[in-house]
């Protein structure tokens, strides 16, 4: 268990049709909210995808969430 005391989690919920909004939504996010550093990033089903590429960027949460949108680096991101 983490303590998030004070600080903002990120919770994604499941369906895998809703990866592809949830995208969209974090990019709107991050265009209002271009500083937020979420403390804890978590995730159910396919939107593990997206939690992970959002947590393992060393990027502000921002760019990262466009780049997610956009799909820049998702193949590289997956890949083994």
């Amino acid at each position: 268990m983490v303590d998030c005391t004070g600080g903002l989690a990120l919770v994604l919920g499941g369906g895998a049709a809703r990866a592809a909004d949830q995208a969209g939504v974090l990019r709107g996010v991050a265009r209002i909210a271009p500083t937020l550093a979420p403390a804890v990033l978590t995730r159910v089903s396919a939107d593990a995808i997206n939690t992970a590429f959002l947590a393992s960027s060393n990027q502000p949460f921002a760019p990262t969430a466009d780049a997610l949108a956009r799909g820049d680096e998702i193949e590289r991101f997956l890949a083994p």
